[in-house]
């Protein structure tokens, strides 16, 4: 959590340490300024509108990835290009 609260910018100060500051914000108690919850989302790799939801979204299939070959391309693939000296 230490690492965490000095990404985010959350620094020690006489009324407790940023990590423990951090675990209270993350915990939903006392209030967030927009630029603080701007940095945490940027920090945390998540979308702003997913610190106003009141619970986390459920994980779901990320659906197929199209980018890929079936199998049987695949293998034709693989032996058509030799790259051996």
């Amino acid at each position: 959590m230490p690492e965490a609260s000095q990404k985010v910018g959350l620094r020690d100060t006489k009324q407790g340490s940023g990590a423990k500051r951090l675990a209270t914000l993350e915990a939903g108690e006392g209030e967030v300024s927009r630029p603080l919850l701007l940095k945490m989302a940027q920090v945390y790799r998540r979308p702003l509108i997913s610190f106003y939801l009141a619970k986390p979204p459920p994980r779901t299939d990320r659906g197929e990835d199209f980018r890929t070959l079936p199998e049987e391309q695949r293998a034709d693939a693989a032996g058509a290009i030799d790259v051996t000296p």
